[in-house]
């Protein structure tokens, strides 16, 4: 669903013309919806991105890129493919306070402060170095695409953000009765769409039986047995 859709959605169940519910009021009722929705993670997958950042010479420091969520930040790799350990920024000036600064550019842990990435042990690079981030990116405005653009969510959420505004709706012509109930709609939808997106990937038993076996100390006695093997889903 793109935006016109979203708006058409709310104003057929809302049984509401443009003039009496205009896009002006729907849309604010749509960003707040989406706003909640994705507040319920950080981790979304479809937010999932990989940067390459630099690192410029005789600095300590990474500027980090504007659209990541430094909440989700995942790993940060050198340019070695060694793995750099995130801390916090006060447990990192304390653990490495007085220590040699980095040598050769070689840093083991790092810390974000002020959408910087501080490395340590503390020093600067003696040239430019690179390194890949991995982590969640932060959402976009999808709203200023206008009536064509669609919202930078799952697809099983988009009629959810409708249900919210519909609920807001209810609320601005005082039927506190239909207000609640599509809101409720809106929670309900999110939670069970929720579960069946982050559900992890578990290993799934794969049986392979019934098989025979002769347990010590029974002679010719077999007993069945499965042999249980763990494949990846």
């Amino acid at each position: 669903m793109n935006l016109a859709d979203l708006r058409n959605y709310v104003r057929t169940q809302t049984q509401t013309t443009t003039g009496e519910l205009p896009d002006t009021t729907i849309d604010p009722y749509l960003r707040e919806g989406f706003n909640r929705t994705v507040a319920y993670e950080n981790q979304w997958p479809w937010f999932e991105k990989t940067w390459v950042l630099a690192q410029p010479a005789n600095t300590g420091t990474i500027p980090l890129p504007g659209d990541v969520n430094t909440s989700a930040v995942v790993g940060l790799l050198d340019a070695n493919g060694w793995r750099i350990n995130f801390r916090s920024q006060s447990t990192a000036e304390e653990s490495w306070a007085g220590a040699p600064g980095a040598h050769g550019g070689r840093y083991v842990e790092a810390s974000i402060w002020a959408r910087e990435i501080n490395l340590w042990p503390a020093g600067p690079a003696s040239e430019e170095l690179t390194y890949q981030l991995t982590g969640f990116r932060l959402p976009i405005d999808w709203m200023l695409g206008g009536p064509a653009s669609e919202p930078d969510i799952d697809p099983r959420l988009h009629a959810p953000l409708a249900h919210y505004a519909i609920a807001l709706a209810y609320a601005q012509q005082e039927d506190d009765t239909l207000e609640q109930q599509y809101m409720q709609r809106w929670q309900k939808d999110v939670e069970q769409v929720r579960s069946a997106i982050m559900e992890p990937s578990q290993d799934r038993p794969l049986i392979m039986g019934p098989q025979w076996v002769s347990p010590i100390g029974h002679g010719g006695s077999h007993w069945p047995y499965s042999i249980v093997i763990n494949t990846p889903s």
